[in-house]
């Protein structure tokens, strides 16, 4: 019943907005970089980038975006550089760090102050869709949460970007999930850590006690209804049907001022209220690859471990 009650106010607030918008709208031009993947974002701005695959143990292929160095930085282009590597949250993609201006994004401003900068993109994300074995249409394929992540993703993409700048170490910044399976894989082979000069963790997870959007409604209202969620959110891939996604991007992101903010109320819906901090004028490039793409082994993963907290909360 909570279910139906949320779809409910959920299309009548779309159908309320969409009419609303359409009797008085408020044209504004679509940025450049909407639609561009991370690389042409990146040659967007006149910095190079290079992308370099990486093979997991179980067979994994996945796509890392490197900006070897900056603009601005006062070095040679050939200048031995420290590595940093950047790690993105659940649902999203290395895009994350470059899809700000560059005087705001983590990637640009890397790479301006030195650094040779890697992005990674775990198993699962529309950078990452390849397998030795697997098509990404079988079941197979997406049989995997944040555990794998850190078990092979993580080894398999830093030993690539040490191996390719001929580093033993390298600087870590991860985001979200990205924060989690460094802290899982420090924990499960300390041995790890002698590769990662120092660990940055943004917005780290040791808790999802408090955490709010679309993870916390599956988690607390519709966790003992996994069949419900897999003919929902997909029996593989969580959210798979890009056409729809597409098709709401255009609706709400990309006729007026005012569906701006109903797309930045879109993204809020999955990931929490706002903070009042995003820039809502960038909303369509943000959106060009978002959400990233994952399993939906990976969202129950998640909601398990909020289910957890719930239950601890209200016992």
């Amino acid at each position: 019943m909570n279910f139906i009650v949320f779809l409910l106010f959920f299309f009548v607030s779309i159908n309320f907005v969409q009419s609303d918008s359409a009797s008085t709208p408020t044209p504004f031009p679509l940025d450049p970089e909407a639609g561009l993947q991370t690389p042409g974002i990146i040659k967007r701005w006149g910095y190079p980038v290079e992308i370099h695959e990486a093979l997991t143990e179980d067979g994994y292929i996945l796509t890392m975006h490197r900006i070897p160095y900056g603009l601005h930085d006062g070095l040679t282009h050939n200048a031995r550089r420290p590595v940093v590597f950047l790690q993105h949250g659940l649902e999203a993609s290395s895009s994350n760090w470059i899809s700000n201006l560059p005087t705001l994004s983590m990637g640009y401003l890397l790479a301006d102050a030195g650094f040779d900068v890697w992005m990674g993109n775990v198993r699962g994300n529309l950078y990452s869709l390849n397998h030795t074995k697997y098509s990404v249409s079988s079941h197979e394929f997406w049989k995997f949460t944040w555990d794998e992540m850190q078990q092979y993703d993580l080894t398999a993409m830093i030993n690539t970007a040490l191996k390719a700048t001929n580093h033993k170490s390298l600087y870590y910044v991860g985001h979200s999930q990205g924060t989690l399976i460094m802290f899982s894989k420090l924990a499960e082979d300390p041995t790890f850590a002698s590769k990662i000069r120092k660990f940055f963790a943004l917005a780290p997870v040791g808790t999802v006690a408090h955490i709010q959007g679309l993870l916390e409604v599956i988690a607390k209202d519709f966790y003992d209804g996994f069949e419900i969620m897999y003919k929902l959110f997909g029996e593989d891939q969580f959210l798979p049907d890009d056409a729809f996604m597409k098709a709401m991007l255009k609706l709400f992101c990309e006729e007026s001022a005012q569906e701006e903010q109903t797309c930045a109320n879109l993204l809020f819906i999955i990931s929490g209220p706002s903070t009042g901090q995003m820039n809502a004028t960038r909303v369509p490039v943000f959106l060009s690859d978002e959400p990233g793409g994952t399993s939906t082994m990976n969202i129950i993963h998640w909601s398990q471990y909020n289910f957890y907290f719930f239950l601890c909360s209200v016992l």
